[in-house]
């Protein structure tokens, strides 16, 4: 939620992770500050689908600058040009996951899915580490990565095929 503009290269198609909007609990108030690691500062690639849907966000936020006479750097920025804060947009995913029918999904969860998802398909666990900003894999799996259905049965499914030369 700390992204600016600046930290998005549609030319290159990359993200910049450098920076977040966090809840500081000592003033009691929301602000940009630095990531929880080194690690959490990385360049990620920015697929087409994504960089589209940019674009469009782009526009729309200088509309709302150029109707305020202001320049907003940040991504997430509502009708009145203020950043949105990290609650609201856990709310906003939150009523757009109950539509879909994730009703008990969170935000943050995303992170988790990120993670068994990219393993499952067969990701390396440096790339999906350094992709999720982790400076520790062992972390990264014990917290993040879960089991997935399917996949236990592939691997129950290989297991018959090596031991007996056929499935389960």
């Amino acid at each position: 939620m700390g992204l600016q503009w600046q930290d998005i290269d549609f030319k290159q198609g990359t993200i910049n992770i450098r920076r977040a909007y966090i809840y500081n609990s000592l003033t009691q108030r929301n602000e940009i500050g630095d990531l929880k690691t080194k690690t959490s500062k990385r360049t990620l690639p920015l697929p087409e689908m994504l960089k589209n849907e940019l674009l469009k966000l782009k526009n729309r936020d200088q509309e709302i600058c150029s109707s305020l006479g202001v320049e907003i750097p940040y991504l997430c920025i509502n009708e009145t040009g203020q950043i949105l804060t990290p609650n609201v947009c856990s709310h906003h995913f939150h009523q757009a996951a109950v539509k879909i029918g994730l009703k008990g999904m969170r935000l943050h969860d995303l992170r988790h899915t990120v993670v068994t998802y990219m393993l499952d398909a067969g990701e390396n666990i440096r790339t999906v580490q350094e992709f999720v900003g982790h400076s520790d894999p062992g972390f990264m799996l014990r917290q993040y990565a879960h089991v997935l259905e399917k996949s236990k049965k592939q691997a129950s499914d290989r297991l018959m095929q090596s031991l007996f030369g056929q499935s389960s």
